[in-house]
């Protein structure tokens, strides 16, 4: 005996015990619904209706079987609804690199909220290293990080990339678009992102690739807005990503270039466990990401 077979039982006794009725209501044809009343029957070794003049009535073990029938059916619906509805209320736990974390978690966090309003979301911004060991131990869903993963535990999804710039300050005689040879760049005061960013691995890979690694920075900053600071101050250069000094180039603070020859392209990537089950609300987070820019 199955839900269905409930379902049909209680249809028949709604419709006063008329089979033709509830095999209307049910879409089904009037031979599914009396088997799945028998199968009922065989199951217990009882009888629910008995037929006088062409009419059903309920047996006292009909009766009785309606009773639990309405109880577990409202258990059943209840489950049923409870469910789906906790799939609103769940919470997600996200992952995010600091580049990414500062400039577009807040905006895929609102995208998200808008489509889920009942689901809590839990961020955390730290280095992609620390990240990934969250999702080692399941205390992330996912994670969006900028460098690729080495753990074989690890999916790696890109879903973006975006160049990696000269910035310079807008004063002290340095022009827009400006491809500064590799000799010049080096003599240069040098202000860079931390070690183990992503930023930063692109950049010591091309330099090593170009024999100029490895470069000893004046800063090192795990803020990007740190640096941009300073160099607008004066204090150096740096590389970026191209996104990240848009506002400050678009205030005229710096201006952007490039190396000569030397191009640096950064990919991003959502990360999650090999194992972990993608829920609805994690595969909803992952097309919101999808379909945006990653700075």
């Amino acid at each position: 005996m199955t839900i269905r077979n409930i379902r049909i039982f209680l249809a028949v006794v709604n419709h006063h015990n008329n089979i033709s009725e509830a095999a209307r209501s049910l879409y089904l044809s009037q031979p599914s619904v009396s088997v799945a009343i028998q199968e009922i029957e065989r199951e217990y070794q009882l009888q629910l209706f008995e037929r006088l003049s062409r009419r059903l009535y309920l047996t006292d073990a009909g009766q009785e079987f309606l009773e639990y029938a309405q109880r577990i059916a409202s258990t059943f619906d209840d489950m049923d609804r409870q469910l789906k509805e906790k799939k609103d209320h769940e919470t997600i736990r996200i992952g995010a690199s600091i580049t990414i974390g500062s400039r577009r978690m807040p905006e895929y966090v609102k995208q998200f909220q808008s489509c889920h309003p009942l689901a809590e979301v839990f961020v955390k911004v730290g280095f992609s290293r620390d990240l990934e060991k969250m999702l080692l131990v399941n205390e992330l869903d996912l994670a969006l990080v900028e460098t690729p993963v080495h753990n074989k535990e690890l999916e790696a999804e890109k879903y973006a990339a975006d160049r990696l710039d000269l910035v310079m300050p807008a004063t002290q005689g340095y022009e827009a678009n400006l491809e500064m040879p590799l000799e010049r760049f080096l003599q240069e005061d040098i202000l860079l992102r931390e070690k183990g960013s992503g930023a930063r691995d692109i950049f010591d890979k091309a330099m090593e690739e170009h024999g100029a690694g490895p470069v000893v920075p004046l800063w090192e900053a795990t803020s990007t807005t740190a640096l941009l600071n300073a160099v607008q101050s004066g204090l150096g250069v740096t590389v970026l990503p191209h996104q990240m000094a848009e506002d400050a180039v678009n205030g005229g603070r710096v201006v952007r270039g490039s190396i000569r020859k030397i191009r640096m392209e950064q990919a991003f990537f959502i990360v999650y466990h090999q194992d972990k089950m993608r829920t609805p609300l994690m595969q909803d987070f992952m097309d919101i990401v999808r379909g945006t820019q990653p700075l």
